[in-house]
């Protein structure tokens, strides 16, 4: 997915629907910047029958990580989005983008750094 691109999804269950924004975002995904470009977007989304509006972005602004706790990657806004004076709540959920393996992970940690290795070398000396 290129920058500047998103994929709309539709959920239905009977006559239950929730439409979904997907966002890829290789500068800025902090939740500020996601909820300042998308927020109204987001908002206008919740004109169905399901009052939640969800953002989730892919977010590639970080090379090679093993990713962040499940707990930093999403929030929960409130906020007058379309400035209509309705309070409306956002979902606003990040998925790292760029992650290593989780064997990728393993061989970088049975590989000590070069620092520690220097660090080691000293102290048995």
């Amino acid at each position: 997915m290129r920058r500047g691109r998103r994929l709309g999804a539709r959920l239905g269950i009977g006559f239950n629907r929730l439409d979904l924004i997907l966002r890829a975002q290789p500068d800025d995904a902090s939740f500020d910047a996601l909820l300042e470009n998308y927020g109204e977007q987001t908002a206008a989304y919740q004109n169905t029958n399901v009052p939640l509006g969800m953002l989730m972005a892919l977010d590639l602004t970080k090379d090679q990580s093993v990713g962040q706790h499940i707990s930093a990657l999403y929030r929960v806004a409130v906020g007058d989005f379309l400035e209509d004076g309705v309070r409306r709540g956002a979902l606003v959920v990040k998925i790292p983008g760029n992650r290593i393996s989780p064997a990728v992970a393993t061989q970088r940690g049975e590989t000590p750094p070069r620092s520690q290795l220097a660090v080691g070398q000293a102290r048995s000396a």
